[in-house]
């Protein structure tokens, strides 16, 4: 039952009109802003010493443009599930599944590892290309250089975990655009107001998604408001837990 319940969800994400359009765009102007700003950064002799010790070669490829796929990834796991409740299919979904967690899980399945997979491609695409830039200014790192893989394959799961998010949200409220205004609050919101109170809301801010991110891909450590790569992971479940049982429960007990 599960694999064909997965083989549904996989067609019925292909068929997704956004998806076709919307992720390989996403992908595009994110790969091309993402790397973009290292043509302009200085050589390492032009460097001082304070901001050799802040350069983060790795963690950088995942800041700025990177968000664009992450933003998309996010609100393309909500439509997942609100196109189906719109349409009205997910009635024949629960009659062809009556085991209403397991269709859940079949979509988190390929939902997840779709984005998972779109994920590692597109980090280990944006960090090649970033540090063949470099390159030529002695700034560049490689995979075996500490924290640069990990930040590589955090980036790749940290869309995997957003797509999930996105999913779990979609399947809790229904409706594409209150799922994609809580989407963007989460992402979005949450951030700018930590961001504007400052110092104080340093510890808030650690939970904030793009700080789980940073946290994730950052090869110089944490600090009072970035968590630390095994932090952000933890951070990244709890978040995980959070929705998709929270995303469970409901499934299981409305009508539709």
């Amino acid at each position: 039952m599960m694999r064909g319940a997965m083989a549904s969800e996989w067609l019925k994400l292909r068929s997704v009109n956004s998806m076709r359009v919307t992720l390989p765009l996403a992908c595009a102007a994110s790969f091309v802003l993402a790397v973009a700003p290292f043509a302009s950064d200085p050589a390492r002799s032009a460097m001082s010493a304070a901001q050799l010790a802040r350069y983060d070669a790795a963690g950088y490829c995942y800041s700025g443009g990177f968000l664009i796929v992450v933003l998309a990834v996010g609100v393309l796991g909500t439509l997942s599930a609100t196109s189906e409740y719109g349409s009205g299919l997910i009635g024949t979904t629960f009659l062809a599944v009556p085991r209403r967690r397991a269709v859940l899980a079949a979509k988190a399945a390929v939902v997840g590892g779709a984005a998972l997979l779109v994920g590692l491609v597109l980090s280990l695409a944006t960090f090649l290309t970033a540090q063949r830039m470099l390159a030529g200014k002695h700034l560049a790192v490689g995979l075996g250089d500490p924290g640069a893989a990990r930040a590589v394959a955090g980036a790749g799961a940290f869309l995997a975990v957003t797509a999930l998010a996105g999913l779990a949200i979609g399947i809790v409220l229904r409706r594409a655009t209150a799922a994609t205004a809580a989407f963007l609050g989460l992402y979005v919101g949450a951030n700018l107001v930590t961001g504007a109170l400052g110092g104080a809301a340093d510890a808030a801010g650690r939970w904030t998604p793009l700080q789980i991110l940073k946290g994730l891909t950052s090869t110089r450590g944490a600090s009072a408001a970035l968590p630390g790569p095994t932090a952000a992971a933890l951070e990244c479940l709890a978040y995980l837990v959070v929705l998709l049982g929270l995303a469970a429960l409901v499934i299981g007990r409305r009508d539709v």
